[in-house]
Parts: C-alpha cells; structure tokens; sequence
C-alpha cells in the first residue's frame, strides 16, 4: 500500500469524509433542531423555512412598527426571523459557488453562541477577563507561524475586517513617512501604490484616511491577477524623480476572483534598491492583503516530496506553486489575514499582523491619557492600538477553535481539495465550445469565465451571459448553481466560481459543467 493511503482511498479524501465533513453543521438537513429539520439541503439556496411570523411578515419596511405598548411574544419573534433567512445561499453546498463565504464549522458555531451569551468585550481584559485575553495571543502567535512572522517578536489583534485591516497597514506606513500627521493631518506629495487587481478597499482607505483615491496608484496586472513587477518599478521611479515619495506597496496575496499572488520577494528587492539608490531618509512599507490566500501557509512545511496526503500530481505542482509564493510573505512589514474566509470562522473574523512589536508601533498606540476609560490597559494590549473602544471576542475564540479543531493537516486537506477541484472545473470550462476561462492557468478555487460569441457586440455578449447566469442560478432543486458575476477592465460581464465548500467533489464538477452546457444552449435559443 503507497504511504498516505487507506484502504485504497487517497488520505485527504478519507479525512474529508470521516472527520472534516463531519464538523460542519449546515452540510445536512438533519438532526439539528426544527429550523435545520425544515431547510431543503438539496439546493444551493435555503428555502423551506416555512416560520414567519403573520404578525411581522408581508410588512414593508416603510409600514413596519415594532410593538408600542405591551411585548411581543419571544416564539413568534424567533419564527419570524428564522423565516427571513429563506433565499439565503446555502455556502455548505457544493453548488454553492457564489462568493468566498465558507460554510461554519460546529466548534466555531457553539463558541459563536458562547461568545453572544457571555458578550465578553476584548478592549479590556477587565471586561473579557484573563484567558480570553490570552487566546487573542494564541491566536495570534498561530496566524504568525502561518505567515512567516516570527511569534516572538510579531504582534497582532482582531479587527472586523480585512477593510480595517489595509486602512491600519497604510494609516502605519503613512506615519512612518509624516511623523506628526496624526496631529498635523500633512501628507503632501505622498502616494501609495497597489495593482490593478488589488481590492478597492485601498482606494476606500485612501479615502478615509483623507489622503484621497487619487494618490492611490495603480500597476498593471497579467490576467491571473499578479502585479507586474516591471511596471511597479517603472511607476515607483517616476515618482520618486518628480519629488514624490511612496509610503507604502500594498501587495496582494490571493485576489478575490482569480487568486492572483504577487511577488512579495521582488517588490522587497526593489523596495530596498530605491530606497538605496534615491537615499530616501523614510521606509516605504509593505502591506500584504493576504485575506484570501493566508490558509495555504498551513503547507509551509508540507512534504512535497514525500506527499503524505496523496494529492494528485497537478494539484500537487499547484500547491507547490502558491507556497512558494507565500514563503516570502514574512517580508511584509504588516500582514491582514481574513479566517473568516478559508478558516470556515463565522463572520467577522479578521486579524491584523505586524511583522516587529515595539518602537514601530508607536504611532498607533494611544496613551493612559487619551483613554480614561481604557486607562488599565497595559502597554502591549490591543485595545491601546485598535480603533475600536468594543472589541467583539467571537473572532478570536473562533479562529482558536477551528484552528484546534482542524489542525494543520486538517486544513491542508480542505485546502488541497479545493484546488483540485477549481483546476478540474477550469480544465473541463475550456472544453466547452465558445466559454473562455480568463484565469486558465490560475491555481486557486476561483474560476472566471464567459461565453463568447464573434460577431457580437459587448453589450450583446453580456446579455446572453446574463441569461445564462438567470439560467443557472434560477433551475429547480439540486439543477441549480449559485454562482456570482463580475465585469472585466473591458466592460465584459463574467461569471465567477468561487469554491469554498469541502463538500465539492469531482462528480459535483463534472455536474457543474453539464448544467452550463445546458444553460448556454436554452440561451442561444
């Protein structure tokens, strides 16, 4: 028997199947409770939750009146709301393709119920209390490792968001440049650089932090989504000749739709060439968007060699691949990481990493004074940096429990899985006469495609894809597919696969495939 196998089958499926599956609530219709009793489980969208309220349910929003006199009664409350989550995706199904919202797993789900019943408040540890304080560290120093920060000398905390995340990197790069802009508000001539692929979130913190979307500039991107490093460094020289200075390279590690991994190493080697060459007297920082793709550190020291998990050969070159990307991500000054995506943590779940604790951080830490109500803080807690004066815990508590509930080869299995099967679905895609897959070669779980017909125009093009989209997402029972859609830089409108479900096998695919044939016929009439 060949190492990693059991019984004939591959490790990883036999993980997946026995043990991972198994701790995910949402993936059955059964043996929850009457709300789950009542879910159809055979449709990538929940329908069925027949609970509604008469009282509360078929009232505009304009015409609704919560109760003036006397209460009402908590059952009828629940039932209503328990009735409005008809329609929503059902992110455990493997049909599910819609967005990177992965299904949650129980451990996450109880310590999400824990964490609203006890409403500890992680600003303080006086109002959380010690331990849980404590597991902030832990997680902390676990997402470190996974990076490539060193946990000794690392730091981080919770945050609602990856948004928050990429606005606390550059508002740290932008002090680095401008010491007194805090209190000052002066940033003249500053710019801060991202791909043409990055998340409009750094526009939007460009926005927020009052240094205006305009100063945010943009470098090209090759169609997986990768920022060309040429192009960066020509843009980067032109600015600093005219006197302009670069606070901060916002590298994206994992687009959204095509898993697009920049080269964390060179945009390194060019940072410290300029700031070589141009004698700049201020550090350009880096900030690494690693919201997608941070889970696939969990194979940073994976055998590939010896391939204990028995990943197929392709897949095994994919990971391969994305890891050694990832192995210069410790190069980053700041990291943002979203659980809340590949760690199968409900939502919210972010952290923001920094690659050193102590002097660095000064500009973001407030001081006793300034925070009368926080004043027992100590130095090295997070609620003396974060914006935030109530820090929700259930984040925190749910990334530990996933963490200690998976385990590192636990994640390396779902992970590995889903870059199998988005490789399959992209490779079987390309087969089908007149789809174009815009990210053909990608690595990840994402898949952006279109049908494309000559002769057509634009707008025609992207009504027949509508119609095949309505198509898609608008069958029966389990013929559906609860996909997304997007536009191109050109104005053509795709469609996107996201995969996220460990549930998707290949027979789910080659399923997948068959229901878009279908749905380009019936829409080319």
């Amino acid at each position: 028997m060949k190492p990693g196998k059991v019984n004939g089958f591959l490790r990883y499926q036999v993980m997946l199947e026995r043990q991972i599956r198994q701790g995910f609530p949402a993936a059955s219709a059964r043996g929850m409770s009457h709300l789950m009793d009542s879910l159809s489980a055979i449709r990538p969208v929940l329908e069925g939750i027949d609970f509604n309220s008469p009282s509360f349910s078929g009232i505009k929003a304009s015409e609704f009146k919560f109760p003036g006199r006397g209460m009402s009664d908590p059952q009828e409350v629940i039932d209503h709301i328990i009735g409005l989550f008809n329609g929503l995706p059902n992110w455990a199904h493997p049909l599910t393709q819609k967005n990177l919202m992965p299904p949650t797993t129980s451990v996450s789900v109880v310590t999400a119920f824990l964490t609203a019943l006890f409403n500890p408040d992680i600003c303080s540890p006086e109002f959380s209390g010690r331990l849980i304080e404590e597991a902030e560290k832990k997680a902390v120093s676990v997402l470190s490792r996974i990076v490539g920060y060193d946990p000794r000398v690392s730091y981080g905390f919770f945050t609602y968001g990856g948004t928050f995340g990429i606005e606390r990197g550059i508002r740290l790069s932008l002090d680095k440049v401008f010491p007194y802009r805090a209190k000052t508000g002066h940033m003249e001539g500053v710019k801060i650089v991202s791909s043409e692929s990055a998340h409009f979130s750094v526009k939007s913190a460009a926005e927020d932090l009052g240094l205006g979307s305009d100063n945010v500039i943009r470098i090209r991107s090759n169609k997986e989504g990768e920022m060309s490093i040429l192009d960066l460094e020509d843009k980067c020289r032109e600015m600093l000749n005219h006197g302009e200075k670069i606070a901060c390279i916002v590298a994206t590690i994992g687009t959204t739709d095509t898993f697009g991994l920049d080269n964390i190493a060179g945009i390194s080697r060019l940072r410290d060439d300029l700031a070589s060459k141009y004698h700049l007297n201020y550090p350009i920082s880096i900030h690494a968007d690693a919201a997608v793709a941070w889970a696939w550190g969990f194979f940073r020291d994976y055998d590939f060699k010896a391939n204990p998990l028995q990943f197929p050969a392709e897949t095994l070159k994919a990971l391969r691949k994305i890891t050694r990307k990832l192995d210069s991500l410790g190069l980053a000054d700041t990291i943002d990481v979203n659980p809340h995506k590949y760690g199968y943590v409900p939502i919210p779940s972010s952290f923001l990493l920094f690659k050193e604790n102590g002097a660095t951080l000064a500009p973001l830490k407030r001081s006793p004074e300034e925070m009368p109500q926080l004043h027992n803080v100590g130095p090295k807690h997070p609620g003396a940096y974060t914006m935030e004066t109530t820090r929700y815990a259930g984040g925190v508590l749910g990334t530990l429990a996933n963490l200690m509930f998976f385990g590192r080869e636990g994640y390396q299995a779902m992970l590995g899985r889903i870059v199998e099967m988005g490789i399959r679905f992209r490779k079987k895609l390309s087969y089908i006469k007149g789809i174009r897959v815009i990210n053909r070669r990608g690595v990840g779980g994402g898949t952006i495609f279109y049908f494309r017909t000559p002769g057509k125009t634009v707008a025609e093009q992207n009504n027949l894809n509508q119609r095949i989209y309505d198509s898609l997402n608008g069958n029966e029972g389990d013929q559906a597919i609860n996909l997304s859609t997007s536009f191109t830089r050109d104005g053509v409108l795709v469609l996107k696969s996201l995969i996220m479900s460990p549930f998707v096998s290949s027979e789910d695919i080659d399923k997948a495939c068959d229901l878009i044939v279908r749905a380009v016929r019936q829409a080319n009439g």
